[in-house]
């Protein structure tokens, strides 16, 4: 069985710096899980914590740059909080039909 991933990436937001930062992070919970240093395991913490506020502040300034040069800044920030939220991908609806004999049957 062959796994595809996906390579586009919705979150715009994501730069270099922060994929090289993950990849980092994940080193040092491997490194971590390892060997049973406690400096190792301190680090891992602290270097969440660090990740976190950066991208936290890279969204945040991600989100007020789409606001800023926005023309309807309402619909973005809806759009945003969609987003945020996860209902984006909600929104699709697909009409299903199936005929059965001269009958058609609709499952919305």
């Amino acid at each position: 069985m062959q796994h595809v991933t996906n390579n586009v990436s919705n979150n715009h937001w994501i730069t270099a710096g922060i994929k090289v930062t993950c990849r980092r992070k994940k080193y040092l919970y491997i490194t971590s899980k390892i060997t049973k240093c406690y400096k190792i395991k301190v680090q891992y913490i602290q270097y969440c914590r660090v990740l976190q506020k950066v991208i936290r502040k890279t969204k945040e300034m991600y989100c007020n740059e789409l606001l800023f040069s926005s023309t309807n800044k309402s619909k973005t920030s809806w759009n945003i909080i969609s987003n945020e939220t996860g209902s984006a991908s909600c929104k699709k609806f697909n009409q299903t039909e199936f005929k059965h004999g001269d009958k058609n049957i609709s499952t919305n």
